[in-house]
């Protein structure tokens, strides 16, 4: 109906000074680089070129493998061990606008999915909401497959604030309260000396203790217990 309406309008008489501008703004609106924003996909992958590609990127880092920094001695950790995976944005076009980081770590009787801060060279409220819904699904997936509930969330370091207010968005959608507390735990044995995590100290040794203050997070599938 809506595209019949239009073609009458721009077949109309007095339409024909504005032809011209109505052709320039479907051209803009029908361009593939707008769709191209529009449509964002996330996406897990552990394939090793974009493991060690996580500090380049979209965005250069810290841990890029350019040159020495002090933190790139980090990166085979993200290659060797199971715990972690690279989440991406990306484009219809394949282009990647960000990522993030998420790992699995101990936590209470159960596991926890600390979502790490994202590195994009494009990044909205909409964009967290969409991983965060993305996360939920493969937690539940975890959840279903240990028999026990899963914990997902992040850890409140000043550059997280939209984080956390999507965070808790999101919550509210899915009618979750979250919860709030110290964590503390133990780093599960790397295959690399280091690793790095923005969230728990930037580059820490492997196995190592490590204590976080102001940890949110939420529990998925089974019982939502903080004991």
């Amino acid at each position: 109906f809506a595209s019949n309406y239009w073609k009458q309008v721009y077949n109309d008489l007095w339409v024909e000074p504005f032809r011209e501008i109505i052709d320039q703004a479907f051209a803009i609106l029908t361009s593939p680089e707008l769709k191209d924003l529009r449509t964002i996909v996330f996406a897990e992958t552990d394939y090793v070129v974009d493991l060690l590609d996580v500090g380049t990127n979209p965005i250069q880092s810290c841990q890029r493998w350019t040159e020495p920094t002090g933190h790139n001695k980090c990166l085979l950790a993200y290659v060797g061990d199971g715990n972690k995976k690279m989440w991406q944005a990306r484009t219809r076009s394949g282009e990647i606008i960000g990522r993030a980081i998420v790992r699995l770590l101990p936590f209470k009787r159960t596991m926890l999915m600390l979502i790490e801060p994202p590195y994009a060279r494009v990044w909205t409220a909409d964009h967290s909401r969409a991983l965060y819904t993305a996360l939920l699904r493969k937690a539940s997936h975890i959840s279903e497959a240990l028999k026990k509930p899963i914990a997902i969330g992040y850890v409140g370091v000043p550059q997280q604030s939209e984080w956390g207010s999507s965070f808790a968005d999101v919550c509210a959608e899915f009618d979750i309260k979250p919860h709030t507390s110290v964590f503390k735990s133990k780093l599960p044995e790397s295959v690399n000396l280091f690793e790095y995590s923005d969230s728990l100290g930037g580059s820490l040794n492997s196995g190592q203790q490590i204590t976080a203050k102001n940890l949110t997070y939420i529990f998925v599938g089974g019982d939502d217990t903080d004991d």
